[in-house]
């Protein structure tokens, strides 16, 4: 289960995109937000916001039909597993701290798949991985402290306490979406909660795409390739945090997948913390 890092990371990376714009002023004592509609000023506004989000809380589900021995060998499960597994009705939960470069994110499967539930922790330099399927414990594992780049060139070494820097995955993102020719456009208003939003959708490049799981997942993913049909991203119209990110994508390979996360309490106190030594495997 070590290697849930990467994706957990990737999913991690993916989702935190937030959105950062002006105001009009309406008369002198009352400033009114002015309306954007550059789908690009938008997502690329988002980025730069980000970089100053503290903390933030993620809920979803997770959705699909997928083959469970191909999941197996990405994610590092060192069990068989065969057959399909249906997905639907699994929830995503978590705590993510940018300024602490940490995160708790917890998979709940569904009473058809036994109530399982998988947990990745990534806190002062190591990540606990564990899925109670196979044991209890969580596995620890040092991180790196760079990511990989779209080249899949090799990251550095990790130490203890080094870890991940969030905003510079922004900034990767970002520059990656760019670089491929990702095409953005505003499809519109929606609530989300009750909220504001900017409704985005994002056709990227199916190329460019793989080639970030590929960076991500390295040699386990070697062959996997993934097609989305959707990609759409909400953004709140009060302050530009996201608020939404969903999307339905197929694989030859994985099966087919929908993902739809709902990003809220931005910058409240979060408590990210290792498992005990008790709860960890040994070695």
């Amino acid at each position: 289960m070590a290697q849930l890092r990467r994706p957990a990371l990737a999913i991690c990376a993916l989702v935190l995109a937030v959105s950062a714009a002006g105001c009009n002023s309406a008369t002198p004592e009352t400033l009114t937000p002015s309306p954007l509609s550059d789908p690009s000023a938008i997502l690329g506004g988002s980025f730069v916001a980000l970089e100053s989000t503290t903390t933030v809380h993620v809920d979803g589900t997770l959705g699909g039909t997928i083959n469970a021995s191909s999941l197996g060998a990405i994610v590092g499960m060192t069990a068989a597993l065969t057959g399909t597994v249906k997905l639907d009705g699994t929830k995503v939960a978590g705590d993510i701290d940018m300024s602490r470069q940490a995160f708790d994110l917890t998979l709940a499967f569904p009473a058809s798949l036994l109530g399982l539930k998988a947990e990745a922790i990534l806190v002062d330099g190591y990540s606990y991985t564990m899925f109670d399927l196979f044991s209890s414990k969580y596995t620890r594992t040092q991180v790196s402290s760079s990511v990989p780049s779209s080249g899949g060139a090799p990251a550095s070494s990790a130490s203890p306490g080094a870890t991940l820097d969030f905003a510079d995955i922004v900034r990767q993102i970002k520059s990656r979406l760019d670089s491929s020719g990702t095409a953005t456009t505003l499809v519109g208003l929606d609530a989300v909660d009750g909220r504001d939003t900017y409704h985005l959708r994002l056709a990227v490049p199916a190329g460019a795409l793989n080639q970030e799981i590929g960076a991500a997942a390295g040699t386990a993913a070697s062959g996997v390739t993934l097609d989305v049909t959707t990609l759409d991203y909400w953004v709140y119209t009060d302050g530009l945090a996201p608020a939404r990110l969903q999307t339905t994508a197929s694989s030859p390979t994985l099966g087919d997948i929908d993902l739809s996360l709902t990003l809220t309490q931005y910058d409240k106190p979060v408590t990210i913390q290792a498992p005990p030594d008790s709860q960890i495997e040994a070695g």
